[in-house]
């Protein structure tokens, strides 16, 4: 997968504009369908000038894999570039259920998810979204599932660097305050390596859930009806706004520190896969553990990631190359380098919101030296 692509919540969605001559910057369409062949109607929207990434969430049925059959921008390139052979339903059901990888056919790195798929464009460095008229299709493994919801939302590449977050201690056996929160300062300092500035907006105590200890691991990434999902609808309900939502439990599996609900996640809070999740029982490993699995959520990858565990000694069982899993702990071959370029790369598309305004380029995050300290917590 690429690196710090976030596609988080959109604040500056409306028109840019003011005497409103831009398009929009955020466009929702409800109830496409799909043909047979599991791919969808196309989908229309003209990029304004100057938009940093083009980001595409789409909600459907809980049981349905989505992502995304073909993105052809302006250029009248296919960023996707799926080969006309592949069956897209069959294709994306092997990736998710046999090979436990769920990464999409193509070109454009993508992560097939149920119910709630999350892309960006530009992925990597060396791509452009060029303004004009795009035209989306979006796959499913369900072509009679029913009908989805579609949001395009093109955020202004504005060079934003702040990334806002609200803490959730999801605990009856420790809480946090504004005023202390002992992994923030190392997550602040590693963050601040690439030029982004954490910001606290919310501390919220969650006692008594019953969600304070997750003890399933799901591969390639957390389903709908997971705890952590469960978790993740409960906070965003709770809290309004556009910060990432982190939340910091009592144990996960174990050896197991942390991990993210989507990589990327979805750019906005109100979905089973809006935040990342940590595990108090290591405190001291919070700060890497989180930036770690922030960059994922903003869409960073490696082509193999492992959960940030407490013991590197045994990789966790049964995962296979190139899926997601949650943060693993020190050792330096566990993650194989899995990105400082990727920091690097996610940049561009960082998208909209005050969460993803956090680079202005990608050559820039990477130019500063930044990507070496990011490294040495991501791996």
């Amino acid at each position: 997968m690429r690196w710090w692509a976030p596609v988080l919540l959109l604040a500056a969605c409306s028109s840019s504009s003011a005497g409103g001559e831009d398009p929009p910057r955020r466009v929702s369409v409800a109830g496409v369908r799909f043909d047979a062949r599991g791919v969808s109607a196309p989908i229309r929207v003209t990029v304004p000038e100057r938009s940093r990434s083009l980001a595409v969430v789409v909600r459907g049925d809980d049981r349905a894999l989505y992502a995304l059959a073909s993105l052809e921008t302006a250029d009248g390139v296919d960023q996707v570039r799926i080969a006309d052979d592949v069956e897209l339903p069959a294709a994306m059901r092997e990736a998710y259920v046999e090979e436990e990888v769920g990464l999409m056919p193509g070109d454009l790195h993508q992560s097939i998810r149920l119910g709630t798929f999350t892309g960006i464009y530009p992925d990597r460095p060396g791509r452009a979204l060029p303004a004009g008229e795009a035209v989306i299709r979006v796959a499913t493994s369900e072509p009679g599932a029913g009908p989805v919801d579609v949001e395009v939302l093109m955020p202004p590449d504005d060079g934003g660097r702040t990334l806002p977050v609200n803490v959730f201690a999801v605990s009856s056996q420790f809480s946090y305050s504004a005023d202390r929160l002992p992994f923030m300062p190392g997550l602040q300092a590693i963050l601040g390596t690439a030029g982004i500035e954490v910001v606290v907006e919310r501390v919220v105590d969650l006692p008594g859930t019953g969600l304070s200890r997750l003890d399933e691991l799901s591969r390639p990434q957390e389903p709908p009806g997971s705890r952590s999902a469960e978790l993740a609808l409960l906070g965003g309900a709770m809290v309004p706004g556009d910060a990432l939502n982190l939340f910091i439990v009592d144990a996960m599996p174990e050896g197991v520190i942390g991990w993210s609900l989507g990589t990327p996640g979805p750019p906005v809070p109100d979905t089973c896969y809006s935040g990342v999740v940590a595990s108090h029982a290591r405190e001291k490993d919070l700060p890497r553990a989180l930036a770690h699995e922030i960059g994922h959520f903003l869409g960073l990858a490696s082509g193999r990631h492992r959960p940030f565990r407490r013991d590197l000694r045994r990789p966790a069982r049964r995962h296979r190359a190139g899926a997601r899993q949650p943060h693993v702990g020190r050792r330096r071959r566990a993650h194989r380098r899995p990105g400082l370029r990727g920091l690097a790369l996610a940049a561009p598309a960082l998208s909209g919101s005050r969460v993803l305004r956090c680079f202005r380029s990608a050559a820039a995050a990477f130019r500063t030296g930044a990507h070496r300290c990011v490294r040495r917590a991501l791996v």
